[in-house]
């Protein structure tokens, strides 16, 4: 990426931009080669935690691994987001209450367990 500029208003939801490789910069998934940039107010490489808690981001592949349950996929997220431990079964469990699926059983595989 060479150059780019993006104004987003606030409440603004961006579809399919074609633009992976700068909404990967901006979320702090991607360091940039050079440059800088802001979000909500922050530096993406010197406050990457205050810009992730400013944003919501959700990849057009929505889960990380088709074999893993709604649960373990936000468990995934919460880890990458680098939420404490302490708070991430309270969240996940809002989240799933929120989207419905709370009355569901929770199953965690081997592999997120000893995680």
């Amino acid at each position: 990426m060479d150059q780019a500029t993006l104004e987003v208003a606030k409440g603004v939801i961006l579809v399919q931009t074609g633009k992976s490789t700068l909404i990967k910069m901006l979320t702090t998934l991607l360091p940039p080669t050079s440059g800088c940039a802001t979000v909500a107010g922050y530096d993406i490489v010197r406050e990457p935690g205050l810009v992730q808690r400013h944003i919501g981001y959700v990849p057009q592949l929505l889960s990380a691994d088709s074999s893993l349950t709604a649960a373990e996929n936000m468990l995934v997220s919460a880890w990458l987001y680098g939420i404490p431990a302490h708070e991430r079964n309270q969240r996940i469990d809002g989240a799933l209450a929120a989207m419905g699926l709370s009355e569901l059983p929770v199953t965690w595989s081997p592999v997120i367990r000893a995680a």
